[in-house]
Order: structure tokens, then C-alpha cells, then sequence
């Protein structure tokens, strides 16, 4: 099984989600924690806290000002 955790946006196609569980990953949804309809930064700092992979369709992540590669877990 995968060692790695994820954490799907709720921008995330539920069979996205389904499909990722069928094989194997442990992917938890936003909206498992409360973070529907969040801001970024709290779906950021879920991710980081639960140190895991966000998966996400939001393009706003994708800001390095906003998001350096550097503050990511590892």
C-alpha cells in the first residue's frame, strides 16, 4: 500500500477520489475536516499539518508568492 497521504480539495472530482481508494491511497476529502467552501490557506495548512499531497483542479495553488515550494511538506 502507498506510504504517501492525500488530501483532495473539494474542487476534486469524487471519482477522482474513489478511484485514488480503490488503488490503494489514503486520500481524505476538505470536506472531511470541516473546510468546505474554505480559503486556501486553511486547505494549505490542512495539507501541511496531516503532511499530506493536495490534490486540487484550483490554479490559485499554484502561486509560488502565495505558495513557495519551500513551505511544502517534504
Amino acid at each position: 500500500m502507498p506510504k504517501h497521504r492525500f488530501l483532495a480539495d473539494e474542487c476534486t472530482f469524487v471519482q477522482t477520489v474513489r478511484f485514488m481508494r480503490e488503488l490503494g491511497f489514503h486520500i481524505e476529502r476538505t470536506q472531511e475536516f470541516g473546510l468546505k467552501g474554505a480559503k486556501d490557506a486553511d486547505i494549505f495548512a490542512q495539507a501541511q499539518e496531516t503532511q499530506s499531497v493536495l490534490v486540487t483542479n484550483d490554479k490559485g495553488f499554484g502561486n509560488i508568492s502565495a505558495y513557495p515550494p519551500s513551505s511544502h511538506h517534504v
